[in-house]
């Protein structure tokens, strides 16, 4: 009379769901983009505090960014985005002569040429330069998120 048939679905669970692969790789595209947009905004930054000053005379104030009269710190402000560890590195490239970037940033110890005297050590009053930039660029991160994630 009646003929009554059974089919069998077999229904994995996880094929419901968005591609997990898909959705890692975009992520990772769009943190890469981020850390990039803002590691360029710390180093653009930190660059534009730096202003030119031509008289040898005149010092910054301490707390105010570092004048520049030659324009070589400004050139040695680098960024570096490191995928394996997802981090993004902003800062000023070492001088030969020594830590003249770190000397004005925290202030410290250092020594400068004075003539018939040679070598004459004196300290320095903090200048910081990437750290207002580094708070400029936090508050900057939602709105590189938000761009990024259109």
């Amino acid at each position: 009379m009646f003929d009554i048939k059974f089919a069998s679905v077999t229904l994995d669970m996880k094929d419901l769901f968005f591609d997990r692969q898909a959705v890692k790789d975009y992520i990772g595209k769009t943190t890469a983009r981020v850390f990039r947009w803002a590691g360029g905004y710390i180093r653009v930054t930190a660059k534009n505090s730096i202003k030119t000053e031509k008289n040898p005379f005149r010092r910054s104030h301490k707390g105010n960014p570092p004048y520049s009269r030659t324009g070589k710190l400004k050139q040695r402000i680098l960024y570096y985005y490191d995928r394996a560890d997802q981090d993004v590195i902003v800062g000023p490239m070492l001088f030969r002569s020594g830590d003249i970037p770190g000397v004005l940033e925290y202030g410290g110890p250092s020594t400068i040429w004075k003539k018939g005297k040679g070598m004459v050590p004196i300290m320095v009053k903090e200048r910081p330069y990437m750290r207002p930039a580094l708070e400029k660029g936090i508050e900057k991160l939602p709105d590189f998120w938000a761009q990024a994630i259109r």
